[in-house]
């Protein structure tokens, strides 16, 4: 399997997954359909982002740079206490996930940036500069981009909540 491939299907389901809560903001019967599994999404993005790192490092090959250490240090924990509270129906997770998923974004955040405006301090490293456009995925989606999109699309699941909570459970 290409490290392209991966990236691509990673980049793509990223995008159908923000269409997918824009969609549930726009139309009842998306709404509907969402809701009850906002946090079972929540943590299949928190568990692919995390497989996806692992890919990245240990079978292609790429040496993480700071930013994404500090990346992953937000999302690993996600990937396992989201499944969990998905598994018990725990949406008091929100209080705790949260504030992991809008640091991690802000990392994130500060990653794109340093790659787009690579002389305002972003190398990080000699062997892993924060500033590598290490793959674009559709020739612009970057790691980093991906990464900001997971957490986005975290706090989006676990922050809006279209339906009352005692709807919910």
């Amino acid at each position: 399997m290409s490290t392209e491939l991966v990236t691509t299907f990673m980049a793509t389901l990223l995008i159908l997954g923000l269409i997918g809560v824009i969609a549930s903001w726009l139309s009842p019967a998306v709404r509907a359909m969402l809701d009850p599994g906002r946090l079972q999404v929540a943590g299949a993005v928190a568990v692919l982002a995390t497989l996806s790192s692992l890919y990245l490092s240990e079978i292609a090959d790429f040496e993480p740079c700071r930013y994404c250490w500090w990346q992953r240090i937000f999302m690993y924990p996600l990937a396992i206490v989201l499944p969990i509270a998905a598994w018990k129906q725990d949406h008091g997770i929100r209080r705790y996930a949260l504030p992991l998923a809008v640091i991690g974004g802000g990392i994130s955040i500060r990653h794109i940036w340093l790659q787009a405006f690579p002389d305002d301090g972003g190398s990080c490293g000699i062997s892993a500069p924060c500033s590598a456009k290490l793959v674009e995925a559709f020739g612009f989606i970057t790691i980093p981009q991906m990464t900001g999109l997971s957490f986005l699309l975290i706090v989006l699941l676990l922050a809006v909540r279209t339906t009352p909570p005692e709807e919910i459970r």
